[in-house]
């Protein structure tokens, strides 16, 4: 290894097992999923924007690209975007560098709407190259600066690229920390070129993101597949915590007094006992309650989910970086209880924006005053009141809804309803198949194109700029098909509790 890159420090300040594995047993890692990546692409192309006279150095082999950087610096370009430099056998490309005199300024792009410590990291490696390879130009870095949204920008008609970033000063803390770069890159080129180092799990497998060697480790370390990591509703650090002190296995959890909560400790009996989502053990039921809230329920009865997409860069007037723009919404409607079902929906045209005509048809699918159902309502609720407030003469159909909503999630999150299968999370993708397993028509992986509710947003996200018209309607054909599944599986969840609470007993068979 004659060379160190940003990518593999930075793996190795995350664990240096995954720098080793990088380097030299790469095939072991999983593929890592980015769904912000084409949100990094689009602000950085869009910073280039802000710095009049920008030139950009066109994608190639690193070796090539340093070379182009360089000439530009030569012909006296101010302002380059992709400058990329060779240094001591280290490389990076720096999002733009600018040039005033003898000095420069480094500046590193990013996405999120505030600074984060691994951004921090990031750019003081490329502090320390830079500046080492500025020197040959007879150049010294200045400044540091992290360019990144700003998450108080509202759009107006068109967007103000100077009112959208925030350009924050960070020279202190990379002068700072760049001291600590020389050592830690001794240390990773003697690691890379030696044995696969022995790592502990910890919290470094899951921040600043998930280790796409977790899955490696986890087979070295002999971790059962039902474990202590496989819980659901337990924080991470709990979970390591626990790990750390022997306690692995679901019967481990059990036999460890206080480990658990009462939840957790229900999720980890069904794991001892090996059961699924079709082999489902007794239903732990509060009659009382569960009677009380369904008692709330009113007929005509409204089943609704939105669907909603976010852009780093704000797309339409008063949309904000990463604000929630829904774009869709499935309706069942029962006139009665077991009656039969209508179906209303609305999926808005991708590339154009969707909250006029989606909360138009809204107010008019569910008449004032009529009682709508959700799963985790505060979403559907925050919805409405947004576009209450962008629509004010829509506002009290939108209004009308929020203040009649019921939340179907209820009963599961305040442990009314219980039962092994649903492995101690009362998500609607656990208690679907919980109470209604076996019916293939309720099967979310069944479903062709979007599974979740994450594809849905990326998939939609990104729908104007497919051409093909058969892709298009494919797509949108499965987004109707998924949000639709989304709202059956509360008319279909809610029967089962009636079910239930029918039977007027403390315990009932499933």
């Amino acid at each position: 290894m004659n060379a160190i890159s940003k990518t593999q420090y930075m793996q190795g300040c995350q664990c240096e097992k995954l720098l080793w594995l990088a380097t030299n047993k790469g095939d072991v890692l999983e593929k890592e999923e980015n769904i912000r990546t084409t949100e990094g692409n689009e602000v950085g192309e869009l910073a280039r924007t802000y710095f009049p006279g920008a030139v950009t150095v066109p994608l190639n082999r690193a070796g090539e690209m340093a070379k182009e950087t360089a000439r530009l610096i030569d012909a006296g370009n101010k302002v380059i975007c992709e400058a990329t430099f060779l240094a001591n056998g280290l490389s990076c490309s720096a999002d733009i560098i600018r040039i005033e005199g003898k000095a420069a300024d480094l500046i590193e792009v990013k996405s999120s709407t505030s600074v984060k410590l691994r951004q921090l990291e990031d750019v003081t490696f490329q502090y320390h190259v830079v500046s080492e390879a500025l020197k040959g130009f007879g150049l010294s870095v200045r400044n540091v600066f992290l360019m990144h949204p700003n998450g108080d920008y509202v759009r107006g008609d068109n967007l103000d690229i100077y009112a959208y970033f925030k350009m924050e000063r960070v020279t202190d803390f990379v002068q700072k920390e760049a001291v600590n770069v020389e050592a830690n890159l001794e240390k990773f080129m003697a690691l890379c070129k030696g044995d696969e180092p022995e790592e502990s799990l910890d919290m470094h497998c899951e921040t600043p993101f998930e280790c796409p060697a977790k899955a490696y480790c986890h087979a070295i370390h002999h971790i059962p597949e039902k474990s202590v990591f496989s819980m659901a509703g337990m924080t991470a650090k709990k979970k390591y915590d626990l790990y750390k002190m022997g306690i692995v296995t679901p019967r481990d959890m059990l036999h460890a007094p206080g480990a658990l909560t009462a939840r957790q400790a229900i999720q980890a009996q069904a794991m001892a006992a090996g059961i699924d989502g079709k082999e489902m053990s007794r239903l732990q039921l509060d009659y009382k309650n569960l009677s009380a809230f369904l008692d709330t329920i009113q007929y005509p009865l409204y089943y609704l989910d939105f669907e909603s997409f976010q852009k780093a860069i704000p797309p339409y007037r008063g949309t904000q970086p990463f604000q929630q723009i829904p774009f869709q919404y499935s309706l069942h409607i029962q006139q009665e209880l077991g009656g039969e079902l209508e179906h209303c929906e609305f999926l808005a045209v991708a590339g154009k924006d969707p909250r006029r005509a989606l909360a138009k048809q809204l107010v008019h699918d569910i008449p004032m005053g009529e009682q709508s159902m959700a799963y985790n309502s505060s979403f559907e609720k925050t919805v409405c009141r947004k576009l209450a407030t962008l629509f004010p003469d829509l506002a009290d159909g939108l209004l009308s809804i929020v203040d009649n909503m019921v939340d179907l999630m209820i009963p599961f999150q305040k442990g009314w309803v219980t039962t092994p299968s649903m492995h101690g999370s009362y998500s609607i993708k656990a208690v679907l198949p919980a109470l209604c397993g076996g019916d293939p028509a309720l099967d979310y992986h069944a479903l062709p194109v979007v599974h979740n509710g994450a594809q849905a947003s990326e998939t939609f996200g990104s729908l104007h700029l497919i051409k093909e018209y058969e892709k298009v309607e494919a797509i949108r054909k499965g987004l109707l098909l998924y949000c639709g599944l989304d709202t059956l599986a509360m008319v279909k969840v809610l029967e089962q509790l009636y079910v239930f609470a029918g039977g007027g007993v403390e315990y009932a068979a499933v």
